[in-house]
């Protein structure tokens, strides 16, 4: 079958080897590939040989396996249809084609072109094209098929063998078959003369005689008869050749009867195979071996090459100018003399219009009318090979993406879990050496900390086919325990079924949030302490946010459950458009309206006068996002004022009347008179210095909070109404009066005044929660961000007898994450009072910002406390390390400071500590903060 030949294989019949020598060229050489099988009785195929295009095709060396199963050679063919339906045509003959058939083991993936037919007794050959990227040459295939079905089985001559001691049939074809009228089986191991096939005896002698003397005879015409007794005119060629120790004779003979049919069938023959030629999707070209000039080219060749068929005919490649670098040609040649064939020989060819391009030649010689001549089969390969480029580019890039990804990525095997491969960040994450973890199962190095989690995540993925943010406890190598997030997927990869995971560290998120939560709930506590109604709606008039103190002012059960509405859903819904006019003339002119009262009456209520406070809502850029409001019920105060006015007009009555009176007295009532004038006048003075004093000592008070001045005021107002209610009763003078309204001006301004300062505070407090209830990234002055924080500390504080002070550049902008800058500016300054003062009541905490370069800033919070100690100083940020264990401490404020840093803001964090004279903890920061990290998994 091949020049390595099936004979290095078991010996084989003798019906093999006679199999016409020009098919075992043609298969030789053709380009596909080609297996020949024995079918053994125990049911396996044994492998007998091969063509050399096979070991191409395949990359190894198969002669080596002969004598071997097909399934052990093919591990990828166990189980399918393939070999079943071989064994069938190598015990019953025929042939067999699967189309498009895909084959895949370890040795490779891709799908083929069979086609399978008997050549001997229980042998086939299976022959193969490659056409997982593109199809072969539709004509090599069919007519090598053609071809090799013309021969011996499958020619459309009768062909007999037979030994020439005793004539006994070796082996007849199909064609011999339909000629005789004999089946095959009723010939095989027969002698001729049984059948009476020669009509003249004479005839027979004298051809076998011609045989013996010229080893063959071509065309001896003769008479023969077959099995219906008709009488056929034949041409009879034949020659003689050994098996072994016998002398064989091939017979072939051509039925002249039907010469004409015959014609027809070979002019057919011809045109299938120029309709091959010509519809090939590759380019062909057929030339003289001698001087290679070209005798035929497809169309694919001239729309290849831009030249026309009658350009090409009678030239060769050099004088076509085809190839882009001559001596390249010299090579090609060099390489075909050589090795008579060449199999996909590289070139760099060249189109007419100058584009050069690379391409693949398989050539092989040919004889066409007695004349030596090469068939070329050359393929465009440039864009195959730009794509096999860009797919190496490709997965060099995914292999450094999977390298050098900041996700903990892992690809492991279906059902065992065992790891395939693992990228650094993975490794970081278990504190594990790769090499620790390939080839080991999830199991193996104690990835879950909890196995019931593991056996939850199998179930999801083996019933979805990809796991979505499943929460999870991983294990690193020291013991250390992880709060992780894994997304997976099953994907096939090299045909194997492995799961691709990302792994995603989220314990200092979760940490980060447990103290948000606490901030917020912190302010919380404040807004619901504060005695007074406090609001914050949004542009559209929705209620965003309240306290206590307001949400039961609008008769809900929480200030939540006032999210959402506006005034028209609440008990003073009759007033909604008002309270919205107001709300538009904040928002829209951008000022505050302070200090203007309301009037509330509504249904089942008594009515209630308020004072209202109503200030523009900012975002951190500046932008009006809605309102903020304070209401304070005045409906006492309002009582008390009635009660003055119409006292007021009580004591005008009482003094015209007097003054009637005193014009009817006589003359010396008038010296009397001008006395009690003058007494009047030092009475008055008197009163007002009294009332000055009383008013400068309220005021020189220092007050703890701005809502509780408001509270010393209206307490302070109510020995004033008791003693106005003495001097009604005694005798009141207008001084007296005068004073006491004075004294109610000025507490109506201090309140105004404090409630101002509330709303400031709030608007702090609103800024700090908006940035630490938010991981979003923005541009923000440092110093005005600090001093919103130092805003919000101050009176938490203040009530230790601490003081803190700030000195911060100006101008100094930068693009970072202010809420994780607060919390580490809040835990800070609230370690500082916690720990470096004890109980002392006295004491300063100082934050300063200064300029490093243009890229960085230095943040210091220092204290004069009592310091740290040495040995404690190296441990102060490590977690749960505290020296206040079960008073309050946790061992986590400074730890999540340091992760805030490093992990958030990019920068380092230093301590400096003198016992007795105080701490310094320093943050270096860059202004432009590093890209925030992205969550990752793997897969287990």
């Amino acid at each position: 079958m091949t020049r390595r030949d099936l004979a290095a294989g078991a010996p084989q019949p003798a019906a093999d080897d006679i199999v016409d020598r020009r098919v075992r060229s043609l298969i030789e050489h053709a380009p596909y590939g080609a297996l020949e099988f024995e079918a053994a009785a125990d049911g396996r195929l044994v492998f007998r040989g091969c063509n050399p295009a096979a070991e191409r095709f395949v990359a190894r060396p198969l002669l080596q396996f002969v004598g071997h199963a097909m399934e052990r050679i093919f591990p990828g063919l166990a189980g399918e249809d393939l070999p079943e339906g071989m064994r069938r045509v190598a015990v019953d003959g025929g042939a067999r084609e699967w189309r498009n058939y895909r084959y895949d083991d370890i040795h490779g993936t891709g799908r083929f072109d069979l086609h399978v037919a008997q050549v001997g007794a229980r042998r086939v050959v299976l022959m193969f094209r490659d056409v997982t990227d593109a199809s072969e040459a539709l004509l090599t295939v069919r007519a090598s098929e053609a071809k090799f079905s013309q021969a011996f089985h499958v020619n459309p001559d009768p062909m007999i063998i037979t030994r020439l001691l005793d004539g006994v049939i070796l082996d007849a074809n199909r064609a011999f078959e339909s000629f005789s009228g004999y089946p095959r089986y009723r010939l095989l191991g027969q002698p001729v003369l049984r059948f009476g096939i020669w009509c003249d005896a004479g005839d027979r002698n004298a051809f076998l005689a011609r045989l013996r003397a010229q080893g063959n005879v071509r065309d001896y015409a003769a008479r023969q008869k077959v099995a219906n007794g008709q009488l056929r005119d034949v041409m009879i060629s034949a020659s003689l050749f050994n098996v072994g120790p016998d002398t064989c004779l091939m017979t072939v003979v051509r039925d002249v009867t039907l010469a004409r049919r015959l014609d027809e069938s070979l002019r057919q023959s011809e045109a299938k195979f120029g309709a091959a030629f010509r519809g090939s999707v590759d380019a062909m070209a057929i030339a003289r071996l001698e001087d290679g000039c070209i005798e035929e080219v497809n169309e694919v060749y001239e729309s290849m090459f831009g030249i026309t068929r009658d350009e090409a005919i009678g030239r060769n490649g050099a004088e076509l100018g085809i190839f882009a670098d001559i001596s390249e040609r010299d090579r090609f040649l060099a390489a075909l003399r050589t090795t008579g064939s060449v199999r996909d020989y590289p070139l760099l060819l060249k189109r007419r219009n100058g584009e050069v391009f690379e391409a693949q030649s398989t050539t092989y010689p040919v004889s066409i009318q007695g004349v030596d001549s090469i068939v070329s089969v050359v393929r465009d390969v440039s864009e195959a090979h730009r794509r096999e480029r860009e797919l190496r580019e490709s997965e060099g890039r995914f292999a450094a993406a999977f390298r050098a990804s900041p996700d903990a990525i892992s690809i492991t095997l279906l059902p065992d879990g065992q790891v395939v491969d693992v990228n650094d960040a993975y490794c970081g994450l278990l504190a594990r050496h790769r090499d620790d973890l390939v080839g080991h199962t999830t199991l193996d190095f104690g990835f879950w900390d909890d196995p019931p989690q593991r056996a939850s995540y199998l179930q999801v993925l083996e019933r979805d086919g990809r796991v979505r943010d499943f929460e999870a406890r991983v294990r690193r190598s020291d013991g250390s325990v992880r709060s992780c997030v894994i997304n997976s997927a099953i994907a096939e990869i090299g045909g194997e079924r492995c799961v691709l995971s990302v792994v995603q560290d989220v314990t200092e998120q979760q940490r980060t949030a447990e103290a948000l939560r606490t901030s917020r709930q912190f302010l919380e506590l404040v807004l619901d302490s504060i005695p007074v109604g406090v609001f914050w709606k949004d542009r559209d008039h929705v209620y965003r946010g309240a306290n206590r103190v307001f949400a039961e002012d609008a008769g809900v059960a929480s200030p939540d459950d006032l999210e959402g509405l506006t005034d028209a859903d609440l008990p003073w819904r009759a007033y909604a458009n008002d309270y919205m006019h107001h709300d538009d003339d904040v928002i829209l002119s951008g000022r505050p309206k302070l200090g203007y009262e309301d009037l509330e009456e509504v249904p089942g209520r008594a009515p209630k006068w308020q004072l209202k406070n109503k200030v523009p809502l900012r975002g951190a850029d500046g932008a009006i996002l809605g309102v903020l409001g304070t209401t304070v019920d005045i409906t006492e105060k309002r009582h008390i004022e009635d009660a003055l006015r119409e006292l007021n007009a009580t004591l005008e009555r009482r003094v015209q009347e007097r003054t009637r009176d005193l014009e009817r007295s006589n003359a010396e009532l008038e010296t009397a008179l001008g006395t009690l004038a003058r007494t009047q006048k030092e009475l008055f003075q008197a009163e007002k210095m009294a009332a000055l004093g009383a008013l400068v000592a309220g005021v020189s008070h220092e007050l703890n909070t701005p809502i509780g001045n408001g509270l010393m005021v209206a307490s302070t107002l109510e020995p004033r109404i008791a003693e106005l209610q003495r001097l009604l009763a005694t005798g009141l003078t207008r001084s007296a009066l005068d004073s006491f309204l004075r004294d109610i001006g000025e507490a109506n301004t201090i309140l105004l005044r404090n409630l101002q300062r509330a709303a400031e505070l709030i608007s702090g407090f609103k800024q700090v929660a908006a940035d630490r209830s938010s991981s979003q990234r923005r541009r923000f002055p440092l110093r005005e961000t600090v001093g919103e924080i130092v805003i919000t500390l101050t009176p938490t504080i203040r009530r230790r007898g601490i003081r803190i002070e700030q000195d911060v550049v100006a101008d100094t902008e930068m693009d970072s994450y202010p809420g994780a800058l607060g919390q580490v500016l809040t835990n800070l300054v609230t370690n500082a009072v916690v720990h470096a003062f004890g109980d002392r009541q006295e004491g300063l905490v100082r934050v300063t910002a200064r300029e490093l370069g243009q890229e960085s800033v230095e943040i210091t919070v220092a204290d004069n406390g009592r310091g740290i100690p040495p040995e404690h100083l190296h441990r102060v940020f490590e977690p749960f390390f505290t020296t206040r264990l079960g008073s309050g401490g946790s061992g986590l404020g400074l730890s999540i400071v340091h992760n805030l840093v490093t992990a958030v803001l990019g920068g380092r964090i230093e301590v400096d500590s003198t016992v007795g004279a105080g701490t310094s903890v320093i943050l270096v920061l860059p202004r432009v903060a590093p890209a925030a990290p992205k969550a990752d998994d793997t897969a287990i």
